[in-house]
């Protein structure tokens, strides 16, 4: 097989050669050959050996004679049957997860680790079977810069915003900005962190590290804000766009590992990396200048036909040529996925888009959740599972506190708000399960560094929805003023004691007088509002 090649209009030369083999074995004498003297058995064993070798010569040539035919549809059942068993497994340990109350995440994850290679090993072509759940990822990714577009495209009209920002101290601060600022203070203490306990080999490492650690999943978020029902308040709103401004700093980060370690294999310059600096440029631009067009032209395609199967054919080629331009730039597929979504940033048909690859994302997505189960080993996982656990622990109590006391402290939000929030960023996104992995195989990260945090995202992601409790508590407290949340005796009790400081105790006789804020806001202006809200 590896030195003759094989042609459709005979069977090679090899079939001979071993037929004159058998024959000078079965018929020569071995003395006067000057050959090895063999026995009978060695002889026979030998015959049988070269017998068996021609039979699956024959096969292999005619095998090659039949994928080379392009009139005979060609089928590769041992992958249909792994893809068969990926999607049992999916959907089986998916529905057993959402009877248990977990998140049908879960059970995808633990799907996967079942059949895995390292557990029941049901799957064979396991480099194929990956391969294909790869579009799992990129449609996954896809949604995620939809939400983004979706989240600063249906926002507050500019009236609305103005009135918001005068009447409440915490809308003087724009969600995007926060959102910014406390990824990165996460991003600068994770990477403290990580440098000096010498989890990492460099400072790249480390920020590679960090900003995967720290960057929490929209998609997750936005399933808890609509599960614990305040969808429609303005917290909700702010939340939505803290996370969403995350998905921007996803196109980097999965495209510089990708990136550099190209860079690194062909020893690249400098001009070599501002070639792919300017390469970017102009793929953003023409993504730009493209994307709107392909959308319009597929709804104008839609509106002239009875189904839309057109439209969700259009919009899933849009989002697998990104990726592919993507790659072929060297920036990952999945930074072109994100980004195909992100582009869309003011496109009326966000909506009708985000439901036309929903049944896509949902049947490849989990597939692809399942076949990253199938990374994790589980003797791995119950040998360090104390390890995980405390990982697990620190990284939630540790986004948790810096995303609340970021909030708390330095943007006038109030606490039990503060402490929701961090409470929904206390994950790791699914994207950074993608960047770690690059990272790994570029050297950037460790290997048991990885497959510890494999395992401790899949559990961050599986406890994610125990802060819906606290998203919860933000809709009762909601005030429609906008005001900081506060019980009422102790907003009446703040404001007596501000009222008698400032007008003296010879005015308590005209406290009888006062009317609370909450209770004729609407008489008010709006600095007034502005002035009742700082002195709380």
């Amino acid at each position: 097989k590896e030195d003759y090649s094989f042609h459709q209009e005979s069977n090679g030369p090899m079939e001979h050669e071993i037929d004159e083999w058998i024959d000078t074995l079965e018929h020569s004498d071995d003395a006067s050959s000057g050959q090895e003297m063999l026995s009978d058995e060695e002889k026979r064993h030998k015959i049988e050996f070269l017998h068996n070798i021609q039979d699956k010569l024959r096969h292999e040539i005619d095998l090659r004679k039949e994928t080379s035919d392009p009139a005979v549809m060609h089928i590769d059942l041992q992958l249909l049957l792994d893809i068969v068993t990926l999607a049992i497994a999916a959907s089986i340990f998916g529905l057993v997860a959402v009877f248990l109350g977990l998140p049908p995440t879960a059970g995808f994850l633990l799907g996967g680790m079942m059949i895995g290679p390292s557990c029941w090993n049901l799957v064979e072509e396991v480099k194929q079977l990956q391969t294909l759940a790869q579009f799992g990822s990129i449609f996954l990714l896809f949604e995620q810069g939809l939400l983004y577009a979706q989240t600063y495209t249906s926002g507050l009209s500019r009236p609305q915003q103005m009135v918001q920002r005068k009447t409440s101290r915490t809308d003087d601060h724009d969600p995007s900005v926060v959102g910014v600022i406390v990824l990165a203070i996460l991003v600068l203490s994770s990477v403290i962190i990580f440098f000096t306990s010498g989890a990492v080999k460099s400072l790249l490492d480390a920020i590679l590290l960090s900003v995967s650690v720290s960057i929490c999943s929209s998609a997750v978020v936005t399933e808890n804000i609509y599960a614990a029902g305040i969808a429609d308040t303005v917290w909700a709103k702010r939340l939505n766009k803290m996370v969403a401004i995350q998905d921007l700093f996803m196109v980097p980060l999965l495209a510089i590992p990708e990136l550099i370690g190209t860079l690194m294999e062909e020893n690249g310059t400098f001009f070599d990396f501002m070639f792919y600096i300017i390469s970017a440029a102009l793929f953003l631009k023409g993504s730009v200048m493209f994307a709107p067009q392909t959308v319009n032209a597929a709804v104008i395609a839609e509106s002239r036909m009875a189904h839309g199967e057109l439209f969700t054919l259009s919009i899933v080629a849009y989002a697998l040529m990104m990726a592919t331009i993507s790659e072929e730039l060297n920036f990952s597929i999945e930074a072109g996925a994100v980004l195909a979504g992100i582009v869309l940033l003011n496109s009326p048909h966000i909506p009708k888009i985000r439901e036309s690859i929903k049944p896509i994302k949902s049947v490849f997505g989990g597939m692809f959740l399942t076949s990253l189960g199938m990374i994790i080993s589980p003797a791995f996982v119950i040998n360090q599972s104390a390890s995980i656990a405390c990982l697990v622990v620190f990284i939630a109590l540790f986004k948790t506190v810096v995303v609340s006391s970021t909030m708390y402290s330095f943007f006038d939000y109030p606490l039990s708000a503060s402490v929701a929030f961090g409470g929904s960023m206390a994950q790791i996104s699914e994207a950074s399960l993608v960047v770690m992995a690059k990272a790994q195989r570029h050297g950037f990260v460790n290997r048991k560094t990885y497959l510890m945090l494999i395992p401790t995202t899949c559990i961050l992601l599986i406890l994610a929805p125990l802060s819906k409790s606290t998203l919860r508590l933000l809709k009762s407290q909601e005030d429609d003023d906008c005001l900081p949340i506060c019980p009422r005796w102790i907003t009446r009790c703040l404001h007596l004691r501000n009222y008698t400081f400032k007008h003296g105790v010879e005015n308590k006789s005209d406290e009888s007088s006062y009317e609370s804020p909450r209770s004729n806001n609407h008489h008010r202006t709006p600095n007034e509002l502005r002035k009742i809200s700082r002195s709380h």
